[in-house]
């Protein structure tokens, strides 16, 4: 089964737009340097409009899809993650993009996600960071966490 973004539309410039294949993390960094995997080609700050982008660059537990806005303003960036799941579609618009994807279904994660015992816990520059939190979400605790 494979994932796509049936959809995606933005209305918007970004400083980094990116999807990340992710098949493990790693809690000692934040932002996208927490998610281990593959960056793929197919999304990139340049894309406005797309159809049927079909997510096969490498096999993964986890995709994340993120925008950041050019004042790097946390409020105005975009985060979405999720994970396959057959049958099921994604419809999603948040801070000027829209996405419709098939196949997968929406990890949702917030800052109460966090373990609090991991080093860097308490830095702001860390438990701010929507990756990082997400990190937390799929990392069992452990600080590395390797998936499939």
């Amino acid at each position: 089964m494979t994932i796509v973004i049936e959809k995606f539309k933005t209305d918007r410039k970004w400083r980094y737009l990116w999807l990340q294949y992710i098949n493990g993390v790693n809690l000692k960094h934040h932002c996208q340097k927490c998610l281990l995997g593959k960056t793929s080609k197919k999304i990139d700050n340049g894309l406005k409009e797309a159809e049927n982008i079909v997510l096969d660059e490498l096999d993964s537990r986890y995709y994340y899809l993120c925008g950041v806005s050019p004042s790097m303003a946390l409020e105005e960036n975009f985060h979405l993650a999720f994970e396959e799941c057959k049958g099921e579609i994604i419809e999603y618009s948040f801070n000027g993009i829209s996405v419709k994807i098939k196949n997968a279904k929406r990890v949702e994660f917030s800052k109460e996600d966090i373990n609090w015992d991991v080093e860097h816990s308490e830095e702001e520059l860390y438990n701010r960071c929507r990756n990082w939190q997400f990190a937390h979400k799929v990392s069992n605790g452990g600080e590395n966490t390797k998936f499939k």
